[in-house]
């Protein structure tokens, strides 16, 4: 996004077609990418689960039910994900702004991985339900939950209802900041500018 603004592209791609079906494709067309990654992976996992439980005498097991609450839970933790990073550049007057704003979002999503030895010690931690109801960290965290052993699946549960949500009104008031400040080259908006957007005004 800060790449066609700064190249002006984005006008040229703006009078064919509006703001939010941009954004929108932008969303989905790197979500498919995501998509395929996560078949890959999974793929892989099933390929790799018998071998390594026949080399080292395990039991360790992949359900499909697992496998589709896996990708369901890509797809939430992405659309969140996509709808932020798409105001950020739409926010940003360049790359390198626009690498810095990403940058902060982007932690969240490693905390649940830090947290791991909560999650497989104490699944029904507190810790564990703010990780897994936070929208920034409820994608990784919940994905990390359906590899405890018995799953927790009323914490599974509150986390896919908060990550709804979450991407209901991420996408909404992302779409606002995209078509409001779009065309804004080389110049930071004010935060009226930003809070009008989010509110409808501008």
């Amino acid at each position: 996004v800060t790449e066609e603004k700064e190249n002006r592209v984005v006008e040229i791609v703006l009078s064919s077609i509006p703001a939010l079906p941009l954004m929108a494709g932008k969303i989905l067309g790197l979500g498919a990418a995501g998509l395929t990654q996560v078949a890959i992976w999974l793929t892989t996992a099933l390929v790799a689960l018998p071998l390594v439980n026949q080399q080292f005498s395990l039991d360790l097991s992949l359900s499909w039910f697992q496998m589709l609450l896996a990708v369901v839970f890509f797809c939430l933790g992405y659309l969140g994900f996509g709808a932020i990073f798409a105001a950020v550049g739409a926010i940003a007057p360049g790359a390198r702004e626009g690498q810095q704003y990403s940058s902060f979002f982007g932690f969240f999503a490693v905390v649940p991985v830090i947290a791991t030895p909560v999650f497989v010690n104490d699944p029904g931690s507190v810790i564990v339900w703010v990780l897994a109801l936070f929208p920034l960290t409820a994608p990784a965290a919940s994905l990390e939950l359906l590899s405890v052993q018995p799953i927790p699946w009323l914490t599974l549960a509150a986390s896919f209802v908060a990550q709804l949500g979450f991407v209901i009104l991420a996408t909404v008031l992302a779409g606002r900041i995209f078509r409001a400040t779009l065309l804004l080259y080389g110049v930071r908006p004010s935060l009226g500018r930003i809070l009008g957007a989010l509110t409808g005004r501008a």
